[in-house]
């Protein structure tokens, strides 16, 4: 259906407030949202193509060496142009490893309790 039609319909519909009409049009917009469900299912599979392909990682692993002296050549750039943008680049790097860290060691010690938890359990059964 072209859009003009569509609207033609929907505004059709709108005038009329008898019931029969009315089932008609809620036939008319879960038809109309079949066909958008569709569209959206053949463009994620289209998109998925492009985006969870092996391509990128190919390119990467051909192109290691050119993408490493692009990014020093940045960051020498970087250094001259905009020294302040390069501190913030470095703090939010710190603190984001700083931030993993602190996860690992919470997820370990929560897992040392979670052993000792269990061990203590085991010991109350069998006894």
């Amino acid at each position: 259906m072209d859009e003009n039609v569509k609207v033609e319909l929907v505004e059709k519909y709108d005038k009329c407030l008898d019931v029969d009409t009315m089932q008609l049009r809620i036939l008319h917009l879960e038809e109309y949202n079949k066909t958008l469900m569709q569209k959206i299912e053949n463009l994620e599979v289209r998109l998925a193509k492009y985006t969870n392909g092996d391509n990128h990682k190919r390119y990467y692993e051909k192109n290691k060496n050119k993408i490493k002296e692009s990014g020093t050549a940045y960051l020498q750039k970087l250094k001259t142009d905009n020294p302040e943008k390069l501190k913030e680049y470095s703090r939010n790097a710190y603190e984001k490893k700083k931030n993993k860290k602190k996860m690992e060691d919470d997820l370990s010690k929560l897992q040392a309790e979670e052993a000792l938890f269990n061990e203590s359990d085991t010991n109350k059964v069998v006894a």
